[in-house]
């Protein structure tokens, strides 16, 4: 799939997001939808048993005003999915790029319970060093 996008347009956005698997359709539908009032194409894939979506927002990145609307769509993709009762990641994690996002999805508490379970493995902070959790 991954050389094949390129075909749709020089550059990508992509995502793994996860929802519910009875909110699938309403996802996809959602995606869809919101490709088409910012103007992006979206090829959308995933592994259906566990709701995992992958998300490519198709865009050229030399237009100033096609990469804001690929931005946009992916913050908007992203809201949709926990918006389901869904999560940031599916299999890839949270990683830097939705690191700003991660505060509409977990609150203080599950932050700093994950913070602790860190801590019990990773006592010096040599995992993942600089990385939020």
């Amino acid at each position: 799939m991954n050389p094949a996008s390129f075909k749709a347009a020089p550059n990508k956005i992509n995502d793994d997001v996860t929802v519910p698997r009875g909110k699938l359709r309403e996802a996809a539908a959602g995606v869809a939808a919101i490709g088409r009032e910012q103007g992006v194409r979206i090829l959308l894939f995933g592994h259906v048993g566990d709701g995992n979506l992958h998300v490519n927002i198709m865009h050229d990145a030399a237009d100033p005003d096609e990469r804001r609307c690929a931005v946009a769509a992916r913050e908007r993709i992203l809201m949709l999915c926990l918006s389901l009762g869904g999560t940031l990641s599916g299999e890839h994690g949270v990683g830097l790029s939705k690191l700003p996002f991660l505060d509409r999805q977990l609150g203080p508490t599950e932050r700093e319970l994950m913070r602790r379970i860190k801590r019990v493995f990773d006592p010096f902070g040599i995992m993942n060093p600089d990385k939020a959790y």
